[in-house]
């Protein structure tokens, strides 16, 4: 062995030992109570040229109800000459540790200020807790000269929750390679970036999506050897891909829930004393309860144990007698009701845990190996304070991650990100607020009350009186608002956040005894609704509102059931074919029983009270309680009497009475639906399910009555007796929403965004539009796309004066099937455009997306909109809109655009000057759609065999440029050639042309057939190739119909479809050109060329056309035809005829870079004066366009 191989071999070893040396020295420090000791070497080795000097640094009264102490153990700069602190903050209570996490993040934020550093390294612990964490708190000064600049972004906060039952997987993995480089002092970046939530979460979904697929290939194989759970699972419409997903997130809630300690409690112990580990533990001695994990003690657990109400004390018998709470809510009911009592589902348990060595040294690739390795935080991420670890939110971008990335395009769904969904959920709250106060002297309160996480509450309360906390808190309990698109859940947990955020501030300041857990609970029953297409997204949806119920509580309670709140169905189809399926005239014309029970609700809450003053102060007599529990119980009995008093037996269809008898019905619906959000126990549920829905079938059947369209009973009836309901009936679904307000306040979304042209499913003819055409949409185009129509469907659920706020594709604001919708919107008040044009916003489209607010009044010519720019820097999004914003005037059915007045004022202008190029002599046509490029284009070589085979073959082999060698002026031809059996077309003269006959050109058609097998046997599923393709003729060797195929051979200007500027140029005649690109034929093509190739036209065309980001824009014909050009006549004839000779020296000198500037420069100038432009609009056109 060389020297150089031994020395390699040598620093390989070194650094392996230093690497496991550093993961030991995490193991040991981050799996333990918090020891100041081992911290100290830990974070020696990390900062190796930190100075340590501890000192204990006095706590200020705003903290000293929190803050035990502060140990400032060191300072340390980086090689950017960036200072940290490293400091060990001992806390007053043991809950501040997970409670009070704002208050952490603020109080170093504040030492920070004081002390003109940037970032500290901290340890939050509490002496009597296993576990503390570790953060990296950062703040973004700015300097100007030795001064601070005082008006830097809020502090930011990332955190490892370490200490016993706590994994270490994920600390090693991102704190090793900086703890084990002894060379290298860390920059700041390098520790923000061991901080990373985003590496957490990527590695998660790997891990995750390998189970889930994993674990689906599995209950398929079952299946296949199972012929009565096959049967089982097809009698009740179970998916094994929704079997699995549901499946994994219902561990993962076992999970998130076991570091409550509240599972494996011991009789007689009090909730928050199990096993932090508990789903391990069973699984270890899974030989005790059964011969298979998940048929014999996964199953039970989750059907029996979680589903089942056993009294207070819990206890399962079969889990060694200890207590297992009651859950309730849905998540542990058996998917679709399948009888997994007599069904055996016996998944192998490697599955759940095996010895398998995993690439990175881990053992085990079963759900628990996995899951074991991450931390489980309950608490969902915020943008200030991020948790290194797995949270609810982040298992619901996992989930839609799941679906691949063409289920994700096929379905249109994409995740959106935090940053955005809070910015979403803060704007809609207050707009909402500043709508129903009215009063613009209050609009910065409310903003100030929105957004007080960044302010001083003491700052706050000097502008928000008693008399306006009490109105905002009531508007903020009363509040309505609904996600027809709710995906995984993102909108309404970021809207339950922002309103547990705000009602808390003002309950303090009211002293009002309402706990975040009462607010939580509240709103989810009376605020929150979501329906969505996909019933996994329900379930994760459900799953993350539940979840946030979990970490307000200290002991387990059964959870609400969500099934009506939270609803699996298709948005957009509110009617059967063209029938209206609720008549919501039911819904007002009955209020007796609500009133009547709203007061006894009013009766029950003063008794409450009463009785809970009484009993806090110590003067609960034992004959007062008496006598309030006595009014109570008559309350609560008059109370079931009306919700009992079901009218089952009356008729719908006795013709006098019918009305009646819907109204009563509709009344009853409403209780029964408020019922069961808190009923518990199964087989309660089930009934109050089937008596809710038999409701809701009776008042469809009583609509369709009512309406005269008796004609479709039958088919109603054949649907009701399926138990199929394809369509969702919003006012009958959410019939409280409509009854009580109307429509619902707010409607905030990301709707899918599909072309209503493609397939529902790829191997189904139908096409989105086939199921949406006769609903009868405003806004409904063949060519639009589903997002357009979910806008409509928003602002039609909205009440009077409700707000709308939708992240979407920005193409309605510029595209032709954006004009209905342009139409629509303004009907209404669109308030506010935040256009992110080329910034990625989701991490897998490329789709550019803007954020449209809305409000459902009369328009009041108010809309403000920004761009956002290339320079943009994760800015605060309220900020960077305030600093950017301005009004667009005169907005209509046309392109809107987002500029300058000056800008506007010279596009008008233009289009003042020119005449549009649709109406020139000249025509507009699109390339060859061949449908299987592969076959009809081919390369020069194969053109030369072809033509070697038979000189007949040259006859059909055509020259063929493609849109992306299509440059401003030149060309470049890479020797391609199109394959050009037309399908007849007439010629100049007007003679008719027959289809080309294959078997006149043998050797091509061998050709074809060649391409066609080698596409099939690569494996390439994407087109449908040569025999299945829609663009073919009279036989699938023949191109499809091009009536303009002659055109081909005229002289012609061409561009391609997309690009980043005017790219024109001028080709000769002969030549043909791809799909990807389009051509102009007919007279003055060398003046047309030099206009469209002009400062003028570059400045003009984004304002009209698709804009596509940093991808540039959609040069569609009808954008195109758009594009003004002066007229030639007796006063610009010379200016025409001198660009017309600067055109063509412009072109052979396509090889001459300076010369080709200085030209361009004097095409220009003579443009400019043809559009009779003024130095100011010269410069403006130039300083926008160069």
């Amino acid at each position: 062995m060389t020297r150089e191989k031994l020395f390699c071999l040598f620093i390989s070893k070194v650094l392996k030992m230093e690497k496991t040396e550093a993961k030991h020295l995490i193991e040991d420090l981050f799996s333990n109570k918090f020891n100041e000791n081992k911290f100290i070497n830990f974070a020696n080795n990390l900062l190796h040229s930190a100075q340590f000097d501890p000192s204990f640094i006095k706590i200020s009264k705003n903290y000293s109800e929190h803050i035990k102490s502060l140990n400032r153990l060191a300072t340390y700069e980086d090689p950017n000459g960036k200072k940290l602190d490293l400091l060990i903050v001992s806390l007053m209570k043991d809950t501040s540790l997970e409670k009070a996490r704002t208050m952490q993040r603020n109080f170093v934020a504040n030492y920070l200020k004081n002390t003109y550093k940037e970032a500290a390294l901290i340890a939050f612990f509490h002496s009597q807790s296993s576990q503390w964490r570790f953060s990296l708190i950062k703040m973004d000064l700015g300097f100007e000269g030795a001064n601070v600049i005082e008006n830097f972004t809020p502090s930011k906060r990332w955190s490892f929750l370490v200490g016993e039952n706590e994994g270490t997987h994920t600390a090693k993995k991102q704190l090793v390679e900086i703890l084990s480089n002894k060379k290298d002092s860390p920059t700041l970046e390098d520790l923000e970036q061991s901080f990373s939530v985003e590496k957490v979460t990527d590695e998660f979904f790997d891990s995750y999506s390998n189970l889930f697929h994993e674990l689906k290939e599995s209950l398929d194989e079952i299946l296949e050897k199972d012929k009565l759970l096959k049967e089982e699972f097809e009698e009740k419409d179970i998916d094994t891909s929704d079997f699995a997903k549901k499946t994994l997130g219902q561990i993962a809630f076992l999970y998130f829930l076991q570091k409550k300690g509240w599972f494996g409690v011991a009789r007689g112990k009090k909730w928050g004393t199990g096993v932090k580990n508990f789903i391990r533990e069973v699984f270890e001695r899974r030989k005790k309860y059964g011969k298979n994990f998940f048929d014999d003690v996964l199953e039970p657990l989750f059907y029996e144990a979680l589903a089942k109400d056993r009294g207070n004390e819990s206890i399962y018998t079969k889990l060694n007698n200890c207590r297992i709470p009651f859950l309730n809510g849905g998540l542990f009911e058996p998917m679709n009701g399948y009888s997994w009592e007599t069904t055996n589902i016996r998944l192998s348990d490697k599955i759940f845990s095996n010895n398998h060595k995993t690439k990175n040294g881990d053992t085990g690739n079963g759900i628990l190996d996995v899951f074991d390795r991450y931390n489980f935080t309950v608490n969902e991420f915020e943008p200030l304070d991020q948790e290194v670890a797995v949270d609810p939110e982040m298992l619901g971008k996992v989930f839609e991650n799941l679906l691949g990335k063409k289920e994700r395009n096929d379905k249109g769904a994409f995740y959106t990100p935090r940053k955005i969904v809070k910015y979403m959920c803060k704007e809609s709250l207050i707009n909402y607020l500043k709508i129903e106060i009215n009063d613009e002297s209050f609009d910065n309160n409310i903003r100030l009350l929105i957004e007080s996480e960044n302010i001083n509450e003491k700052d706050l309360f000097t502008y928000l009186k008693k008399h306006h906390l009490e109105k905002l808190d009531k508007l903020l309990t009363d509040i309505k608002i609904c996600d027809p698109a709710v995906g995984s859940g993102a909108f309404p947990v970021g809207m339950l956040n922002e309103i547990v955020s705000a009602r808390s501030l003002i309950a303090r300041q009211l002293n009002k005894p309402i706990s975040a857990q009462e607010i939580k609970l509240h709103a989810i029953a009376n605020s929150l609704y979501g329906v969505d297409i996909d019933p996994g997204a329900i379930e994760i949806a459900k799953l993350r509102l539940w979840l946030s119920l979990v970490v307000e509580e200290d002991k387990p309670r059964p959870l609400p059931n969500l099934e009506f709140k939270i609803i699996q169905g298709d948005s957009l189809r509110h009617k059967y074919g063209n029938i209206e399926l609720f008549d919501d005239d039911f819904l007002k014309r009955s209020e007796s029983i609500n009133d009547e029970k709203q007061l006894i609700e009013n009766e029950m809450n003063i008794l409450t009270r009463e009785l809970n003053t009484l009993n806090k102060s110590g003067k609960l007599s034992s004959s007062k309680k008496a006598e309030i529990i006595n009014q109570a119980k008559k309350l609560t009995k008059r109370k079931n009497s009306l919700t009992n008093n079901s009218n089952k037996n009356l008729s719908l269809f006795e013709e006098a009475d019918a009305i009646k008898v819907a109204n009563q019905k509709a009344e009853l619906l409403l209780l029964k639906v408020a019922e069961y959000l808190s009923t518990v126990g199964q087989t309660p549920k089930e009934n109050l399910k089937s008596e809710i829905n038999s409701l809701k079938w009776d008042l469809i059947e009583a609509t369709l009555l009512a309406n005269d369209d008796e004609d479709q009973l039958p088919e109603i009836k054949a649907l009701r007796k399926q138990r199929i309901k394809p369509f969702f009936v919003w006012k009958l679904e959410f019939a409280e929403v409509f009854k009580s307000k109307g429509g619902f306040d707010l409607i905030i979304a990301n709707p899918p965004y599909n072309q209503l042209q493609k397939s529902i499913k790829d191997d189904s003819p139908q096409k989105y539009a086939d199921l949406y055409k006769d609903l009868a949409y405003e806004t409904f185009d063949r060519t639009g796309d589903l997002y357009v129509l979910f806008f409509e469907l928003g602002i039609n659920l909205l009440k009077s004066k409700g707000h709308l706020n939708y992240i979407t594709s920005n193409k309605w604001m510029k595209s032709g099937y954006g004009k209905a919708l342009r139409n629509f919107i303004l009907k209404f008040n669109p308030k506010f455009i935040l256009d992110f044009a080329g910034h990625k916003v989701f991490e897998t489209p490329t789709v550019d997306v803007n954020l449209l607010m809305l409000n459902k009044e009369n328009n009041k010519n108010e809309v403000q909109a920004a761009v956002i720019a290339p320079t943009y820097k994760d800015e605060n999004l309220f900020d960077y809109f305030e600093n950017n914003k301005i009004k667009l005037n005169n907005l209509d059915q046309n392109e809107w655009f987002i500029g300058s007045q000056d800008d506007l004022n010279l596009k008008h202008k233009i289009i003042k000057k020119g005449t549009a190029l649709i109406d020139w002599d000249i025509s507009i046509y699109r390339g060859i759609l061949s449908g299987f490029k592969k076959g009809f284009i081919i390369p020069k070589s194969k053109k030369e065999e072809l033509e070697k085979k038979s000189n007949l073959n040259e006859a059909i082999i055509k020259p063929v440029l493609e849109g992306k060698n299509i440059g401003s002026y030149d060309y470049k031809f890479n020797d391609l050639y199109l394959i050009a059996t037309h399908n007849g077309f007439i010629d100049n003269l007007g003679n008719k042309i027959q289809p080309i006959n294959i078997n006149d050109f043998p050797d091509v058609k061998a050709h074809l057939d060649q391409a066609e097998t080698k596409r099939k046997n690569d494996g390439n599923k994407k087109g449908k190739g040569l025999f299945d393709r829609e663009d073919q003729g009279v036989t699938p060797y023949n191109l499809r119909n091009c009536a303009y195929f002659n055109s081909f051979k005229e002289e012609k200007i061409i561009w391609s479809d997309i690009s980043t500027k005017s790219n024109f140029s001028l080709v000769p005649a002969g030549y043909y050109i791809d799909n990807t690109s389009y051509m102009i034929v007919g007279s003055h093509l060398r003046y047309l060329l030099s206009v469209l190739n002009s400062n003028v036209c570059n400045f003009f065309f984004p304002m009209i056309a698709t804009d596509l980001g940093t991808s540039g824009n959609r040069y569609f014909k009808r954008s195109v035809e758009k594009i003004p050009v002066p007229e030639i006549d007796s006063s610009n004839q010379d200016l025409v005829e001198n660009i017309e000779i600067l055109c063509d020296q412009r072109i052979e000198n396509a090889d001459n870079e300076v010369i080709k500037i200085d030209i361009e420069k004097k095409i220009n100038y003579l443009i400019y004066q043809l559009y009779d432009l003024n130095d100011k609009e010269i410069s403006t056109i130039e300083n926008s366009v160069l």
